[in-house]
């Protein structure tokens, strides 16, 4: 899969899409990429309205022991060992049954780690598609990706914590129903220098809901990185069924999840806007019932329920919507 890339000025692109019927694609894949001090990494990527993913079609060179290299990602060995793990999730929010969105995610990843992802790519729309270079956002910001050179990416403190690199297609022709495999790959060197202690302090789905008024459609995408919102409709969609009537216990219960893992995630983008200066941790611990729990644990709780309800009781529902529900109105309790 590694070869010399061919690059096209978007005007060449644009120019080849007036005159001879090609798509107008600016951006054919988007990737979102975050790395939080205590959270996984997570790259999630986006297609163009005209592109879609191939079901099933997601590789991970990390089917058992590690794979490490030098930097710059050269010589790639095995390290003998099997600590940190990537899964890809496929979805879609387009109703008519087309994947649009890819959720890489790297748990335990530790200085060293390497991995290349695949994925497939069908051009879904009537027209062909010269295929320019992905859009990379990290940590929300933009950052530069050019087809089959290493990229450096760094945390907020101007650490280099990782490098990446795409492959494969820039410049090449995608028609109508034709099927391109694109590669990623990536070489962790360092996880983000961890943040000073801190209270704990949440902001509520009322706020998440209202998202607009504080942030840009591409920041909030960036924060939407590893949830359970996909992209930005259906994190709307989450948030404009959010009912604080009892009876809705399921819907609340998503509403305060997300809220909890948007919090998260903001506290590990500090150049993010974050009013009443928000932190949560899921290493940070909270009293409960009697004893304490960690963000993490009642984040992972939720996700457990969410994914199959009806094996738990009414009362196991609401007592993890009303920890989320306490964790998102937090201002005084203490990072650990």
């Amino acid at each position: 899969m590694k070869r010399t890339a061919l690059h096209l000025p978007i005007m060449v692109l644009t120019i080849l899409a007036a005159v001879f019927g090609f798509a107008a694609v600016t951006d054919a894949i988007t990737i979102n990429g975050s790395l939080a001090q205590d959270g996984p990494l997570v790259f999630q990527f986006r297609t163009d309205p005209a592109m879609a993913f191939v079901a099933n079609s997601f590789m991970s060179q990390d089917y058992g022991t590690d794979e490490t290299s030098d930097a710059g990602m050269y010589n790639v060995s095995m390290t003998g060992q099997d600590l940190a793990a990537t899964t890809g999730t496929f979805s879609g929010n387009s109703g008519d049954g087309t994947l649009d969105t890819l959720t890489a995610t790297v748990t335990n990843p530790y200085p060293g780690y390497y991995n290349e992802l695949s994925v497939k790519v069908t051009n879904v729309g009537a027209d062909p598609i010269v295929m320019p270079e992905p859009a990379l956002n990290w940590l929300g910001q933009p950052v530069p990706l050019v087809d089959g050179v290493v990229t450096p990416l760094y945390d907020t403190a101007g650490n280099q914590v990782a490098e990446v690199r795409w492959l494969d297609n820039t410049g090449r022709t995608l028609c109508p129903g034709q099927v391109f495999e694109e590669a990623f790959e990536f070489h962790v060197l360092s996880v983000p220098t961890p943040p000073q202690q801190q209270d704990l302090s949440g902001l509520t789905p009322g706020y998440w809901k209202n998202w607009r008024n504080h942030y840009t459609a591409e920041q909030f995408t960036a924060l939407l990185a590893g949830t359970i919102a996909s992209d930005i409709s259906s994190a709307d969609a989450i948030f404009a069924h959010y009912n604080a009537k009892q009876s809705d216990v399921l819907t609340i219960l998503r509403a305060q999840l997300l809220a909890a893992q948007l919090t998260v995630n903001l506290s590990g983008m500090p150049q993010m806007p974050n009013p009443g200066s928000a932190y949560l941790s899921l290493a940070g611990r909270v009293e409960w019932n009697n004893g304490t729990v960690t963000v993490g644990e009642a984040v992972n709780n939720a996700l457990t329920i969410l994914a199959n309800p009806s094996a738990y009781t009414r009362g196991e529902i609401l007592g993890a919507k009303d920890l989320l529900d306490m964790i998102n109105n937090l201002e005084q309790a203490r990072n650990p």
